[in-house]
């Protein structure tokens, strides 16, 4: 009898223990709280998920999977992280959460051009972004040293942030206080050559700091080498390196860095080539941009069949779902907004024809709206916009009364791409076809598709005819610095040279002819999203 009791007794006191648990939250359920607006919770949850980790429950990977719902465009979570910050001050989460919103807007804004070919109003807002994110997680590090999210955040910052030797410190600590390897991994960014790193720079932090993580993994010193090869590209002969450390590993578990050190290293020989497509086959690829060079390198070469728009299928099924969390993200809006294509076998080769999940004309320019809201300093998207918007115009019988609709749209490419030739052309391109199209309507009274609108209210000579010498104007004297577009030249310039010439004979566009040359800049025209679904909404409109 006293077994009996002893036995139950234990029992109701292990199911006390486990009902005393708690099951620690998944990013899934953290994003549930946060678009709840549970301040509280996510607060606590984060809070015993951090004890967690240091308790070595969980790995800093999974604090890793949980900050990461942060780094998003959703304004909704975005707008939580500003009141979380106000209800918990003090809190290192919330300031590594904003600290996260904040690094990833910064790269959104400044796009992934060189820095000479992206516009200084973009450049300083990256850099001010940047800035801030390093405070915070300088902040939320100096509160708990072992709080993975906030050093990561530090460690990457460590190019842009504006403290290179600070970020550095904080590698240096994280690898003593919680030595991983995606801390590591992290790091390599601090071998940027556009920086000041190097690829000695990537050996070194192997070779010291690999080491202290072996823990995670065997030899995980020349694991980092390798990772470091394929990941940086730091020198040009890094897959034939890769390859011969990959050699040595001979672990089945690393296949898929063989397959991008083969995909990488050239010459190519057929072996290499079927090697790569059977892999390719069996495996699958982890970018587009891969698949991409996949098809170009090899599958062309070869008569292989492509392989990036069978992937771009799959991508643009996952795209969509994390779109809902991710509004604005431009990495997912550029793989939606790309058409999709069916590809069949011919006796030539390969036959490449557009397919049905490709976006409509209406989802193509919701794409565009989301990019100019988030990244404006892009001149290429204000093209496409200004482009797709005229087009759906047109579509909508609207061709006349819009005729000049666009223009600040072309104007933004101009400005944003600091005054490039290739947007001058196109802006110019524009408004010439305008002035042929409106003294062609007016000459054979046509009142249709709102042209009787275009006629009462354009003003020929100070809508249409003044910008064409102002651009002309700009493109004349850029052109001797840059290389010249003949063909744009031998059409559009006469017709430039005679409107000027017409122009001064009857005295018009004095404020354009008689200007410096700095004064005719062009100056951006600022849109907010609720102004631009406007005007898309009316560009559809049949009325």
């Amino acid at each position: 009898m006293l077994k009996w009791v002893v036995l139950v007794s234990a029992c109701l006191i292990g199911q006390t223990a486990r009902a005393e648990e708690r099951t620690l939250i998944s990013a899934t359920q953290l994003r549930d709280a946060v678009y709840n607006r549970q301040v509280d919770r996510v607060e606590t949850e984060l809070e015993i998920a951090q004890k967690a980790f240091e308790a070595g429950e969980i790995t800093a990977d999974d604090m890793r999977v949980l900050f990461s719902i942060f780094a998003v465009t959703h304004p909704d979570l975005i707008s939580f992280v500003g009141n979380w910050q106000e209800a918990h001050p003090a809190s290192p989460y919330a300031k590594v959460a904003q600290a996260w919103v904040y690094y990833r807007a910064g790269w959104i804004v400044r796009g992934n051009k060189s820095a000479r070919q992206t516009h200084p109003e973009a450049m300083e807002k990256h850099r001010l972004l940047h800035h801030d994110s390093l405070e915070l997680a300088l902040e939320a590090y100096e509160e708990n040293p072992k709080l993975i999210p906030a050093s990561d955040a530090i460690v990457l910052l460590g190019n842009t942030g504006g403290n290179k030797q600070r970020s550095f410190e904080v590698f240096d600590q994280t690898m003593q206080d919680v030595p991983n390897w995606g801390t590591i991994e992290r790091a390599f960014t601090f071998t940027h050559p556009g920086y000041g790193g190097s690829y000695e720079m990537g050996q070194a932090i192997c070779e010291h700091y690999a080491p202290l993580a072996e823990h995670e993994r065997n030899n995980l010193t020349r694991y980092c080498h390798i990772a470091f090869l394929i990941q940086r590209n730091p020198i040009r002969e890094w897959p034939k390196m890769a390859l011969a450390l990959l050699k040595e590993e001979n672990d089945p578990d690393l296949d898929y860095l063989v397959f991008i050190a083969r995909l990488n290293n050239h010459p190519q020989t057929l072996e290499d080539a079927e090697y790569l497509r059977d892999y390719g086959d069996k495996h699958g690829f982890d970018t587009l941009r891969r698949a991409r060079y996949y098809d170009n390198n090899t599958a062309n070469r070869y008569g292989f069949a492509p392989k990036y728009f069978e992937m771009l299928e799959r991508e643009k099924l996952r795209a969509k779902e994390a779109l809902e969390h991710d509004p604005y993200s431009p990495e997912l809006l550029d793989i939606l907004s790309q058409t999709s294509t069916r590809i069949t076998k011919t006796q030539n080769g390969w036959r490449f024809a557009p397919d049905k999940n490709s976006p409509s004309p209406e989802q193509e320019i919701d794409f565009l709206v989301r990019r100019v809201v988030v990244a404006p300093y892009n001149p290429e998207q204000w093209g496409k916009l200004a482009h797709a918007l005229e087009s759906l115009s047109r579509r909508s019988h609207r061709d006349g009364r819009d005729l000049i609709r666009w223009d600040d749209f072309y104007g933004n490419a101009v400005y944003y791409s600091q005054h490039d030739p290739k947007h001058l052309e196109t802006f110019l391109h524009k408004k010439i076809t305008q002035l042929m199209l409106f003294r062609g309507a007016r000459e054979e009274g046509i009142k249709f598709n709102g042209w009787d609108i275009a006629l009462r209210r354009v003003d020929e000579v100070n809508d249409i005819i003044c910008p064409i010498i102002r651009a002309g104007r700009l493109l004349e004297f850029i052109r001797p610095q840059e290389p010249q577009n003949s063909a744009f030249v031998e059409q559009y310039q006469p017709i430039i040279d005679t409107l000027a010439r017409e122009a001064t004979q009857a005295g018009d566009c004095r404020q354009v002819l008689d200007a410096d040359i700095e004064a005719l800049a062009f100056a951006p025209t600022v849109m907010d999203i609720g102004a631009l679904r406007k005007t898309f909404a009316d560009a559809a409109s049949t009325e």
